[in-house]
């Protein structure tokens, strides 16, 4: 063979990677182009799927945008239900608004009256005991949240007179599976309404927040 076919020959073997190399370039283009649509396609997964989870938790009977008045919300130990909530209330105990006694009071308590600073809130609440054994609870523990984000305890005074006239008193352990309701009032602001209540018995590592 003439060395001028050698060199066309040595010339087309040289321009064939070269042929090759262009050939493949559309190929690893669209590899690239199918690996960026694979990942965005698997973030929009993850998104959906937390957009689903989100959704799921915001319409949760637990949430705190839920008023859960007349609901029971669980505790560790205690199921708690907030079965009324009435305020605007004046006054509190045996003697009428004017100071003076009524005629069915009894004459040794007839002065016991307590009056609000701004205007007490009589919470009923009902507790379950869910565990195994008995369990006991104080009512020192349960706080509200009005209107204006303010923590405001219990009136102890208000509280013992309402439930004294009512004749009823505050258990202070409740048995397996039992039941009891308490009376709780709270003395807030004048126009404003109690948002919440933050509960939990001694033995509770955590409160319960019921919002009403």
């Amino acid at each position: 063979m003439s060395e001028e076919g050698n060199s066309t020959s040595q010339s087309d073997k040289a321009k064939k990677p070269v042929v090759d190399s262009i050939s493949r370039k559309p190929n690893n283009l669209v590899v690239i182009i199918l690996s960026a649509l694979v990942i965005l396609l698997s973030v929009a997964v993850v998104t959906l799927s937390l957009n689903k989870s989100s959704a799921k938790k915001d319409t949760s009977i637990n949430n705190s945008s839920t008023s859960m008045l007349g609901k029971a919300v669980n505790g560790e130990i205690f199921s708690y239900k907030v079965e009324k909530v009435d305020c605007g209330i004046k006054d509190v105990g045996y003697s009428g608004s004017d100071g003076s006694a009524k005629s069915s009071d009894p004459v040794s308590i007839s002065n016991f009256n307590a009056k609000p600073k701004g205007q007490f809130c009589v919470v009923g609440i009902t507790l379950t005991n869910t565990s195994k054994s008995a369990a006991s609870f104080s009512t020192n523990e349960f706080y509200a949240y009005d209107s204006n984000g303010n923590k405001v305890s219990i009136d102890n005074t208000a509280t013992s007179l309402n439930n004294f006239k009512e004749g009823k008193t505050i258990a202070s352990s409740i048995n397996s599976n039992a039941s009891a309701y308490v009376q709780v009032i709270y003395d807030i602001s004048q126009n404003t309404a109690i948002a919440k209540l933050e509960v939990k018995a001694p033995s509770e590592k955590g409160a319960v927040t019921i919002k009403l």
